[in-house]
């Protein structure tokens, strides 16, 4: 492998490093988010005939 070869491997890598941390980052907010939005839909009024949540917790 030439000098040239390897260093556009090297960089092609960082970019794949970057990316996939820009990737992970934004898995963790939407998680964070949905968190979020399952709290708020558990926190409005119960509606008594709504089926379980997906946690099987009750909405009443």
């Amino acid at each position: 492998m030439s000098e040239q070869q390897m260093a556009d491997l090297l960089t092609a890598l960082q970019q794949q490093t970057s990316v996939m941390t820009l990737m992970s980052q934004t898995m963790e907010r939407l998680a964070l988010s949905s968190e979020q939005l399952v709290t708020h839909f558990k926190s409005l009024e119960p509606d008594p005939s709504a089926p379980l949540y997906l946690d099987g917790t009750s909405a009443a």
